[in-house]
């Protein structure tokens, strides 16, 4: 999976709001680029989010705002 390291400093929201602002853009290739990069971004972030739960279950709380602050 290819991260692009643009998208690693926007929170969950901006990546949203990114895809859904992609999802307008004329150039189907740039778009599709655009959004496969915040799909992959979102992804890994969900994936180390399960992964730090298994690490440390009791600090889901502390998870949850991460995920949903970053």
């Amino acid at each position: 999976m290819e991260r692009n390291p643009a998208y690693r400093t926007k929170s969950l929201k901006e990546l949203i709001d990114g895809y859904a602002f992609e999802s307008g853009r004329a150039d189907r290739k740039d778009r599709e680029t655009a959004q496969r990069y915040i799909v992959n971004e979102v992804y890994a972030r969900i994936k180390n989010t399960f992964d730090m739960l298994d690490a440390d279950p009791e600090s889901a709380d502390q998870i949850y705002k991460q995920l949903i602050e970053h």
